[in-house]
């Protein structure tokens, strides 16, 4: 298992992180992606009803998310 250290002063972060898909953690990352600037883009996110209902909440609180092979929220 790797570690990541944010300095105090950073930013913001940029980078990729590879999990298994996991109903909690695609719910999360929708969210996230919904907060975050700019699009999101994730793969293997958990392909059952409560993901999508929780990705249909999000688009009627105003992101834009797209499912095609991967899912982008803008």
């Amino acid at each position: 298992m790797s570690a990541l250290t944010v300095a105090p002063a950073a930013r913001g972060l940029q980078g990729e992180l590879r999990v298994p898909g996991d109903k909690s953690i695609s719910h999360r990352a929708l969210l996230l992606g919904a907060l975050a600037e700019g699009t999101s883009r994730f793969t293997g996110l958990s392909t059952g009803d409560d993901v999508a209902h929780t990705a249909a909440a999000v688009a009627a609180c105003g992101a834009e998310v797209e499912r095609v092979d991967d899912v982008t929220v803008t």
